[in-house]
C-alpha cells in the first residue's frame, strides 16, 4: 500500500502543469540599444564683470557692465541609449552611453539692469557616459534596481535680450563637461525587451571665460563671465537586448 501511495505521488509531481512550475531566473548579461523621453529642469547662475573689473563678485551698482542673473530652465527631451550588462548572482554591473536632444530653455532678469533686460539660454543636447550597478532580486530577476554615475556633457546657446524680447548680443554656443549621478528601475517584460524609469542629476560646475554680455551694448567692453549650472531630468524608455539571457543560473 505504501509503495502504491509513493508511486502516485511521484506521478503527480511529474504531471504538474508548466504554469505552476518554477520560473527560470532571469539573467541581464548582454548588450542593448533603445530610446527614451522625459523632462529636464535646472538653473544657471551668472556673474558678469566688465573686462576692466576682474573678479567673480558684483557689488550693487558696481563697475559698468557688472551684473548677476539667475535663470531657471525647463523643457522636454528625447534621445537614445546603448550599453551592456554583466550579471554575477543577483548583482548586475554595466555601462551606458546616452544622448538626448532637448527643448530646455529659459530667461532671467539681470539684477542691476533696467527691467526687461534678460539673459537667455537654450540647451541643444545632453549626453552622458556612466557606469551602472544594480540588484536584480525581484520577479525572478526581471526587476533591476540600479544606481549610476559618470561623465556628462551639455551644449548650450546663450544671449541677452532687451524689452520686447529683442536680442542685443551675439549668440554664444558652448559645450561643457561635468559629472552626473542617478538611479532607477528597469523591468524585463520579455526576453529581448525592457522598460525603465530613472532620475539623473548633472552638475557642470563654474566656468570663467571672456564673453559677450550686455557690457558691449552699454559700455563697449567685453565681460568676464562666471557661469554655474546644474540640471535634473526624469526619463522613461525602452531597450532591445541583442544577446539572449541565460534561462537559468
Amino acid at each position: 500500500m505504501k509503495k502504491l501511495v509513493v508511486a502516485f505521488a511521484l506521478l503527480a509531481g511529474l504531471s504538474v502543469s508548466p504554469a505552476f512550475a518554477a520560473s527560470p531566473l532571469f539573467n541581464w548579461t548582454g548588450v542593448y540599444i533603445g530610446v527614451h523621453a522625459g523632462y529636464g529642469w535646472g538653473s544657471e547662475d551668472r556673474t558678469q564683470t566688465s573686462s576692466n573689473a576682474p573678479g567673480n563678485t558684483c557689488p550693487a551698482f558696481g563697475p559698468a557692465g557688472c551684473d548677476i542673473v539667475h535663470t531657471d530652465l525647463s523643457g522636454g527631451l528625447g534621445g537614445f541609449q546603448f550599453g551592456g550588462n554583466y550579471q554575477v548572482g543577483s548583482w548586475v554591473l554595466g555601462g551606458q552611453a546616452d544622448f538626448a536632444w532637448t527643448g530646455i530653455d529659459g530667461c532671467g532678469q539681470f539684477e542691476f539692469s533696467p527691467a526687461g533686460w534678460e539673459a537667455c539660454e537654450k540647451v541643444h543636447w545632453l549626453s552622458s557616459q556612466t557606469a551602472r550597478f544594480g540588484f536584480a532580486g525581484w520577479d525572478n530577476g526581471r526587476l533591476l534596481i540600479y544606481a549610476k554615475g559618470g561623465v556628462a556633457e551639455i551644449s548650450t546657446d546663450r544671449y541677452a535680450t532687451m524689452p520686447g524680447n529683442i536680442q542685443v548680443t551675439e549668440t554664444q554656443r558652448e559645450t561643457r563637461t561635468g559629472w552626473t549621478v542617478g538611479g532607477g528601475a528597469e523591468w524585463a517584460f520579455a526576453n529581448a525587451w525592457s522598460v525603465f524609469v530613472e532620475y539623473d542629476y548633472a552638475d557642470f560646475g563654474t566656468r570663467n571665460y571672456l564673453g559677450v554680455g550686455i557690457a558691449p551694448v552699454l559700455t563697449g567692453l567685453l565681460e568676464n563671465l562666471y557661469v554655474k549650472e546644474h540640471f535634473s531630468q526624469v526619463r522613461a524608455g525602452i531597450s532591445f537586448h541583442f544577446m539572449p539571457w541565460a534561462p537559468a543560473r
